[in-house]
């Protein structure tokens, strides 16, 4: 019986340490991609006219993250960071500063709400 509730708490502890260690992955990686989009949204307000290549790494990372992300939470705005993404560089390319601005500010947005209101549950865990 001893064994059974040791067995128990080792689960137990390691699936809530596994859950924290995800909500702080999921929290850095939407942190490194707003600073990166924060910094091309402060450009595009000044009136200039940025870089693409900010944009295309910030799409190429949430891309390369989106496997694990969308293994924990919504799919739906998961999707409408990707959307607008492209669509932020698609703006940017065709050298839409206001098209671009507003969809990096909505990206921004989403970013926010997934990093601090998407909480994972211990059914997304299991």
């Amino acid at each position: 019986m001893r064994w059974r509730v040791l067995t128990a708490a080792v689960l137990l502890t390691g699936i809530l340490l596994g859950g924290l260690w995800c909500r702080a992955q999921v929290e850095e990686h939407c942190k490194t991609i707003d600073h990166m989009l924060a910094g091309l949204s402060a450009a595009l307000e000044q009136g200039t006219l940025p870089d693409s290549g900010t944009l295309d790494r910030a799409l190429l990372l949430w891309e390369e993250r989106l496997p694990f992300l969308s293994s924990l939470l919504d799919h739906e705005q998961l999707e409408q960071v990707g959307v607008g993404l492209s669509r932020a560089s698609g703006c940017l390319r065709a050298k839409d500063r206001s098209g671009c601005l507003e969809q990096l500010r909505a990206v921004l947005y989403l970013l926010d709400d997934i990093g601090e209101y998407d909480h994972i549950s211990l059914k997304t865990l299991l």
